[in-house]
């Protein structure tokens, strides 16, 4: 006797990351940033400060020359020099709206 079990088609996409020469200028909780690369399913930032919470922790991110306000979690954050440090940031859900993926494709 044959079994058919149906799977479900999962949609991948090319997780291709962007270098943003100069920086992306941002805002992350009043703190400027900048955005130094991206990808659909997040970006990497550079900001004066350590994070408030750990990861998972969410993050509220405005981009004023867009202008654009986006959801993202912090996934890590590195000190990087002085009072320079990176974070990491995962875009979960917003990673489909149209919106960020505009703004993932224009980058070069």
């Amino acid at each position: 006797m044959a079994v058919i079990v149906a799977l479900p088609v999962a949609v991948v996409y090319i997780a291709l990351q962007k270098q943003i020469v100069g920086g992306l200028p941002a805002e992350v909780a009043g703190v400027e940033a900048r955005i130094v690369d991206v990808s659909y399913g997040g970006m990497r930032l550079e900001i004066e400060r350590p994070p408030e919470h750990g990861a998972g922790g969410p993050l509220t991110i405005s981009l004023p020359e867009i202008p654009l306000t986006l959801r993202a979690d912090l996934v890590w954050s590195n000190f990087l020099r002085e009072q320079t440090w990176l974070w990491g940031a995962s875009m979960g859900t917003e990673a489909a709206s149209p919106e960020w993926r505009r703004v993932v494709d224009a980058v070069p």
